[in-house]
């Protein structure tokens, strides 16, 4: 995968739908195997690997927030920064 600074507004847009559908899916398995009230912070505890996979989800949809808050306050736009 690109890295985050180097997308394209368009590349951000697509990455943060992807990552939203990703993260709802997970959301309906911790709901499917009776998980649906535990905490993130309960769930950051272990390691089985719907735990790991929701905690990468939750990661990446973390690190797009932060790139498309980065990119506004500097920038007042998502477009990339030129080089």
């Amino acid at each position: 995968m690109k890295a985050l600074r180097e997308m394209t507004r368009a590349e951000i847009e697509r990455a943060a739908d992807k990552a939203r559908k990703a993260s709802s899916a997970l959301i309906d398995e911790m709901i499917a195997a009776g998980r649906g009230t535990e905490r993130p912070s309960q769930t950051a505890l272990k390691d089985d690997d719907l735990s790991l996979r929701y905690l990468a989800a939750f990661q990446a949809e973390r690190d797009i927030a932060d790139e498309c808050r980065r990119r506004m306050e500097f920038q007042g736009t998502l477009h990339r920064a030129r080089q």
